[in-house]
């Protein structure tokens, strides 16, 4: 089978940085239904919006971060800004 009709077989084959991309990717739409939710939640409870907006760019930031440490394989840092994220989608939720 060519390489462009079996991406999950190319994927579940790849080590070093392209493994580690390929489960950031992976993390990152794991995390986006709560972070969806969060945004979705306040804007319909009229949270303050600069309060949502700050959160919100925070995670955004706190993803791309995340992806970084992931892919040079820092996993202490890697953990820490993934809590950061995770901080900020559960401050979003008490911002109702």
């Amino acid at each position: 089978m060519r390489q462009q009709h079996a991406k999950r077989q190319w994927f579940a084959q790849q080590t070093g940085f392209r493994a580690r991309a390929n489960a950031a990717k992976t993390n990152l739409f794991e995390s986006l239904p709560l972070f969806f939710a969060a945004v979705i939640i306040d804007h319909l409870a009229n949270a303050p919006q600069a309060t949502v907006d700050f959160l919100a760019l925070g995670f955004v930031f706190a993803r791309i971060a995340y992806l970084g440490c992931y892919v040079a394989n820092w996993p202490t840092t890697r953990s820490i800004v993934w809590s950061i994220g995770l901080l900020c989608v559960v401050a979003l939720f008490f911002q109702i």
